[in-house]
Order: C-alpha cells, then sequence, then structure tokens
C-alpha cells in the first residue's frame, strides 16, 4: 500500500524486453540504496516489483501486458522522469490517502489553468470511472495524491499548489497529455457492497434515506 505521497523523481534509463516481459532501469534516485530484490516500488502510480538492485541510485522493474496496456508506462521511454515511492512500512506515518498502486484507466488533460502559484488541472475519463470521483475526495494521478476540486459531466480538476508542482513530474505535465487515474478504493467497494444487496442505481434510490439504509442493513 502507498500513500499518493511521491519521495523521490527518476529516471528511465533503460528499456529491454524478455517475451512478454518489459524491463524498465530506472536511476538517478536515492530509493535505490532503501529498496532490494522483492520490494514493492509505485513507479508513476503503478505498483511494481524490484527485480534487481543495479547500484545505489539505480534500480530494475518488471511489467506485463497489463500494466503495458492499463497504464502510461506502455508508451514509456528511456529519459521518462517518473514519480517514486516505497510501501508504506507498518511503522510508517500516513499523510496522504489509501493508493494502492492499481491503475484503473489512464485520462486526458484537457485543459490546465494557472491560477498565480498554483494552477488547476482538468482530466477527461470515462463514466465508467469518473462515477468514483467525488468533490474534496482523493484521486492518485501519477502516483501523486491530490484533492479534487470540481467534477463535471465528462471530466474532474485537481488542484495543484508548488510543492506539488516543484516536487513530482506533475508539474512537467501539458494539455493532451495522458495521466495514470487511481480512483479511491472505498468507493469501489462500497459500490459492489450495494449491489450484492441487489440495490441499482435509480431515480429513486440515489441519495440516503432511512429507507435505503435499512435496505443495506442498517437499523
Amino acid at each position: 500500500m502507498f500513500t499518493g505521497l511521491i519521495e523521490d523523481v527518476g529516471k528511465i534509463v533503460s528499456i529491454s524486453h524478455r517475451q512478454d516481459v518489459t524491463i524498465l532501469e530506472i536511476g538517478g534516485t536515492h530509493i535505490a540504496s532503501a529498496v532490494r530484490r522483492g520490494s514493492s516500488v509505485s513507479v508513476s502510480g503503478a505498483c511494481l516489483t524490484v527485480v534487481e538492485v543495479v547500484s545505489s541510485d539505480r534500480f530494475k522493474v518488471e511489467i506485463m501486458d497489463e500494466t503495458k496496456n492499463r497504464t502510461t508506462l506502455g508508451e514509456a521511454r528511456a529519459g521518462l522522469r517518473v514519480n517514486l515511492e516505497r510501501a508504506l512500512s507498518v511503522q510508517g506515518r500516513f499523510d496522504g490517502h489509501i493508493v494502492t498502486g492499481h491503475i484503473d484507466t489512464t485520462g486526458l488533460v484537457a485543459d490546465i489553468i494557472n491560477r498565480g502559484r498554483t494552477r488547476q488541472m482538468f482530466i477527461k475519463i470515462s463514466p465508467q470511472w469518473l462515477k468514483y470521483i467525488v468533490e474534496k475526495g482523493s484521486v492518485a494521478i501519477d502516483g501523486v495524491s491530490l484533492t479534487v476540486v470540481s467534477v463535471e459531466e465528462d471530466m474532474f480538476s485537481v488542484g495543484l499548489i508548488p510543492t506539488t508542482l516543484a516536487d513530482t513530474t506533475i508539474g512537467d505535465i501539458r494539455k493532451g497529455d495522458m495521466v495514470n487515474i487511481e480512483c479511491d478504493i472505498l468507493a469501489k467497494y462500497i459500490e459492489k457492497m450495494i449491489n450484492k444487496k441487489g440495490i441499482t442505481e435509480s431515480p429513486e434510490n440515489n441519495g440516503l434515506s432511512w429507507d435505503r439504509l435499512s435496505q443495506l442493513g442498517w437499523s
């Protein structure tokens, strides 16, 4: 599990292929000295396994076709900067939100509005995933835990503070780029539990009422 608080930004040094597995070598990061073979690392939001520590500032991870098809890493090239976060330790302080490192979808950056030292970024995603995005809720974009500012018909927006822009790859993003999106895992679990109760979405049961809470097992 991760928190969405980026520890470092590294760079993809090389990309190699071994049958259906792609190997990324990531360098220029102090995280390499703190991981070992088998460690989990979030690479721009995708949870990947370290397969080799090359040096004090380089390590290798493997990705399979599912990761390539579901995330922007499928189009990664040498020289690309990536956000890095090690898995949360049991003793760690939980400062972000629950991030699994399992990317749900990619989104298209539709617009970026400069608001002085901050920015507001608008991202288009399909309705299948937009339903899990709520105003003032949390979302992970390229592994960064961000607060949702607004939700519209086919997109949502997040606010970007100067520290996020300076310390992560978010500051490199431009209009038209694709980004990795992980929705709030709690929203997906709640939806599944509600559907198991046989309660489907409709104008009649949208929102909460005493009758609806009773249907969900609350008394």
